[in-house]
Formats: C-alpha cells, sequence, structure tokens
C-alpha cells in the first residue's frame, strides 16, 4: 500500500470496523502466533459484495503477515484453515479483492486456485487510486 494511503487512515476507525468484525458471528478471524505475538491473520466470511447469495459464497477479506514471517508457511497454513471454516460454511465459491500492482498476493492466491474475474473496483483515499480485481475460486 503506497504510504499517503497508509497515512490517511484512522487508527480510531480501524479499530470500530475490528470491533464490529470481530462480534458478527459469521466473520471468521484466524491468527499465527510466534514468539508470544500475533505475527499474522485472516478474516473471512460471508461475501460482501451485493448480488452474490451472502449463504453459499464466501469471501476472504484480508489476510496478512508481518514481512519477517513471509515465506515461511504460516500464510499458506492460515489459507488453508480460512478455506477449510469456509467449507464447513457450506461455500461452494470463495472470493477475494487484490490490488491489482500486488504480484505477491495474486501469486499467492493463484497458488490455491484462485483465477481473476472480469470485475474490478477503485478505491480513492489519500490523494490515492488503489484498483482492485476480484479473483475467485470453486470449493466444488
Amino acid at each position: 500500500m503506497p504510504d499517503d494511503f497508509l497515512d490517511s487512515l484512522s487508527i480510531d476507525r480501524r479499530e470500530k470496523d475490528w470491533r464490529q468484525l470481530l462480534r458478527s458471528p459469521s466473520n471468521k478471524v484466524l491468527v499465527a502466533e510466534a514468539e508470544q505475538r500475533i505475527v499474522a491473520f485472516s478474516s473471512f466470511g460471508p461475501v460482501r459484495d451485493e448480488g452474490l447469495d451472502k449463504n453459499s459464497v464466501g469471501e476472504v477479506y484480508a489476510i496478512y503477515a508481518l514481512e519477517e514471517f513471509w515465506d515461511c508457511g504460516i500464510g499458506q497454513r492460515l489459507m488453508e484453515a480460512s478455506l477449510a471454516v469456509l467449507r464447513e460454511m457450506d461455500c461452494s465459491t470463495v472470493k477475494v479483492w487484490v490490488l491489482d500492482t500486488n504480484q505477491r498476493a495474486i501469486s499467492f492466491y493463484q497458488k490455491f486456485g484462485f483465477t481473476a474475474e472480469d470485475i474490478q473496483k477503485v478505491e480513492a483515499r489519500g490523494g490515492v487510486e488503489l484498483r482492485e480485481i476480484r479473483y475467485s475460486l470453486s470449493m466444488v
């Protein structure tokens, strides 16, 4: 993420969003711990996009690991666990939004079988435009 975008984020707003997310029984969060601290997380649940069946379509909202924990398998294990829970939730399809410039994330999702859809959105914040592409994974 560009620094200007990150600088535009409000800690208070993010905390409020996370509290709401954690209170919702349909939204799930998994964490990975190392050295007695959280070093990675995944957040997922029913799809948020309008027009899709929230009972059969899931979404990975975010998956993140501290940079010093990249390439050690934590992200892979979190994604595998997230997809397992989404299967238990009877999701037949999973969606994820990815920045079109984030080749590392695109490659990560493609390793799990996600493919790009012809659907994009643009978010403007902090004077920065972020273009995202929706990826999809069939779970059947």
